[in-house]
């Protein structure tokens, strides 16, 4: 698994708040099954965004963000955090 088992884009590395994930997807791609290499740690909210396609880690391993999750971005989530 990539990423020193860490997540990928925040770099939490508590284990029950990780999720692994294939970067190529498992079913469309049985050649990169095996692979380690194909393997990702993920918290669940960027896992998600990750399969949902909000976000994608390109090849220098920086984080794309989508144009939709952009548009969204002006949106205060955390406004109720103390």
């Amino acid at each position: 698994m990539n990423y020193s088992n860490k997540c990928a884009v925040s770099g939490i590395n508590i284990p029950e708040l990780l999720i692994a994930n294939h970067i190529l997807p498992w079913s469309d791609h049985e050649a990169e099954r095996l692979n380690p290499q194909n393997g990702i740690r993920l918290s669940p909210l960027f896992d998600t965004c990750f399969n949902k396609g909000y976000i994608s880690i390109v090849s220098s391993y920086k984080i794309y963000i989508s144009s939709v999750l952009k548009e969204k971005s002006h949106q205060l989530y955390f406004d109720n955090i103390i």
